[in-house]
């Protein structure tokens, strides 16, 4: 009972840091770019929050760590050579499931690729900004679901009931989005439990932020939908067909049947892969700090 009231408290203390520290960094981007404009480009509207996000939880993991001492907020950086490693095996994953997930909803009649207004030049213009946008966003996404969190509560309840808590919490996270449905949390919950399961592998958290990254990057290749957000890809478009189930709706591919299936083979391999990795089984005794 005591250290589930210690972990608690630990929490409690580490995203009262962060809300303090991002409100500060939010008024300061304010002062310096203005007010935000009614017209605000889509890859603007990711970069801009994306930049705050990141720039709060370094700040903050730098507070915490120097007043707490908890190495906890540092955990799954490794050395530079196996975080570029994890970060192209992580984006290597998420891109095929991607091309298998698109090829499966067209299979299945739930869309199509159709050409639209634009240029060679325009699309990979557009796609190279979103993509930087996206790199900075889903750090920030990562550093919130799979930093602190996950690790203090995984230090707490072990590694899979963790996992499923911060599952549930990132599903609910996107149910706002549009196009939200049953199938689309499940979904959801499936992916974030994968990049979970990835997360405690040599990898850390590069290789989930890898995942996340080209996961989103390469339904944005695709001109497609991306969790019921609406890039304006010039030149080329994945159109979803009205079937939800099959196509995703509103939501995108991802949240079809044919993400359900894919997810779940990958997860299920995943685990067998990583399930005798000292890494992923004895991950605390790895702690690292600045």
């Amino acid at each position: 009972m005591k250290r589930t009231l210690r972990t608690i408290g630990d929490l409690s203390l580490y995203f009262l840091f962060f809300l303090i520290v991002i409100f500060g960094v939010s008024r300061l981007v304010k002062l310096v770019i203005g007010s935000r404009p009614e017209d605000i480009d889509s890859r603007v509207d990711l970069l801009v929050p994306g930049f705050i996000i990141v720039l709060a939880f370094l700040i903050t993991n730098l507070l915490y760590y120097r007043i707490r001492r908890d190495k906890l907020v540092w955990h799954g950086w490794p050395e530079w050579l196996p975080s570029l490693t994890g970060f192209g095996k992580g984006c290597l994953i998420a891109f095929v499931m991607i091309v298998l997930i698109l090829g499966g909803t067209m299979l299945m009649g739930g869309g199509e690729f159709e050409l639209v207004d634009g240029t060679v030049s325009e699309y990979m213009l557009y796609v190279l900004t979103a993509l930087g946008a996206m790199f900075v966003m889903v750090l920030g996404e990562e550093w919130l679901f799979r930093g602190y969190l996950l690790v203090k509560l995984a230090d707490r309840m072990g590694i899979y009931r963790a996992n499923v808590v911060v599952a549930l919490l990132f599903a609910g996270f996107h149910m706002t989005n549009e196009g939200s449905s049953f199938l689309v949390a499940i979904n959801i919950f499936l992916g974030s439990y994968l990049v979970g399961v990835l997360r405690f592998t040599d990898g850390g958290l590069p290789v989930a932020w890898g995942f996340h990254f080209a996961w989103n990057g390469a339904q944005l290749i695709a001109g497609s939908v991306i969790s019921g957000e609406v890039f304006p890809v010039p030149m080329i478009r994945f159109v979803s067909r009205e079937n939800s189930i099959v196509s995703g709706g509103l939501f995108g591919p991802e949240g079809g049947i044919a993400a359900t299936a894919i997810t779940a083979v990958a997860i299920f391999l995943l685990l067998r892969v990583f399930r005798n990795k000292p890494a992923f089984t004895v991950y605390l005794d790895r702690q690292t700090a600045p």
